[in-house]
């Protein structure tokens, strides 16, 4: 919700991306609830406020990414993805460019 402080998103972005690290059932439950659309926009440029909150993004579609890249392709569409691809190398804070960099090296191994 755009209305909600950044402070409360990046809680809820961090929360996220530390439930990615767990396998199994919790990461797909993620990708279920339809969250991937919101991870690829948060891996983007942005403002210093939202930093933290653009590198939890980033982190969690990174970890996901790791080993679900097929089910994101299903879920995202290869089209999107690509489109996505594009705006990697353009990415200014080193740590969100790391993690969607990653997210990428995954997911072009399922994109044809």
């Amino acid at each position: 919700n755009e209305q909600s402080p950044i402070p409360a998103r990046q809680n809820a972005f961090m929360t996220v991306a530390n439930l990615t690290t767990q396998h199994g059932p919790c990461q797909e439950a993620i990708i279920e609830a339809e969250v991937l659309p919101v991870l690829l926009q948060l891996a983007c440029n942005g403002s210093y406020e939202t930093a933290e909150l653009r590198r939890e993004g980033a982190r969690a579609l990174a970890n996901l990414s790791c080993r679900l890249a097929p089910y994101i392709l299903d879920k995202v569409g290869e089209e999107n993805l690509k489109a996505w691809f594009t705006t990697i190398d353009t990415l200014s804070d080193e740590r969100v460019k790391l993690h969607a960099m990653a997210a990428r090296d995954s997911l072009q191994l399922v994109c044809v």
